[in-house]
Parts: C-alpha cells; structure tokens; sequence
C-alpha cells in the first residue's frame, strides 16, 4: 500500500538521501495503517514536486519521542541532532508533549524502494 507524508526542507533532503533512516510521527489513524512492505512517497512541503518514495522496513511504536530516541541511534533517527533532549525539541515542533502521551508515537524505520532492507547498517549509539 501507498501511503502519502510530506516533509519539510531538511528532513525531506536527508530521507531522500538515505540518511535519516526513520521517520516519526505521531500515532494516530493515519499512521496506524502503516505497515511493514507498505511504501511512503514524501512530498517535499514547500516545493511538492520534489518527491521520494521509501519503503517500509520496520515499524517501532513507543510512548513519546524521547524514549524513541533513546533506544533507536540518534543519528539515524535525526541526522545533525547532538542529544536526545535537543531531538526531543525537534519532534515538539510538530506532536507535543501531552499528545505524545495521550496518542504514543511510531518512527517508521525506511529503505530505498525494492531493496527489502536499509540502505546502511544503523550507526553505534
């Protein structure tokens, strides 16, 4: 199944790179219907020409973004982030603290399309 997200500038450039290797979002019917095998096209949101499309090799449910953060590789999950506290202010942009506890969260772990799994091995912690 095709399933459709748009990204803003940075985050869209290093998904589209292969960098960013998860992708989080708050847990809510949208994302629910996401599954492993399933493909999602991002869009870029200022330029929704720009697109790339990965596929989905892992699906990871957690309470908030900070425990996300804490048992994925930071650097996979946000590319440029020093510290799970500065991650956590990133993801509070979009979800907040009390929805994120209210609703939960999912970071949906990508690869290129066709190849079944990441494109590199996850970095140490």
């Amino acid at each position: 199944m095709l399933h459709f997200f748009s990204l803003s500038d940075r985050w869209f450039d290093l998904v589209a790179a292969g960098t960013k290797r998860y992708e989080g979002r708050r847990w809510w019917p949208k994302t629910q219907g996401v599954k492993v095998g399933d493909r999602i096209l991002f869009t870029h949101v200022w330029e929704p020409e720009r697109t790339t499309e990965k596929e989905v090799v892992a699906v990871h449910r957690f309470p908030t973004f900070e425990a996300a953060l804490m048992s994925l590789p930071l650097a996979d999950v946000l590319p440029g982030v020093r510290t799970v506290g500065e991650g956590c202010g990133v993801y509070e942009q979009y979800v907040s603290r009390t929805t994120q506890e209210r609703d939960g969260v999912v970071l949906f772990e990508l690869s290129d399309v066709g190849t079944g799994t990441p494109g590199a091995p996850p970095r140490q912690r």
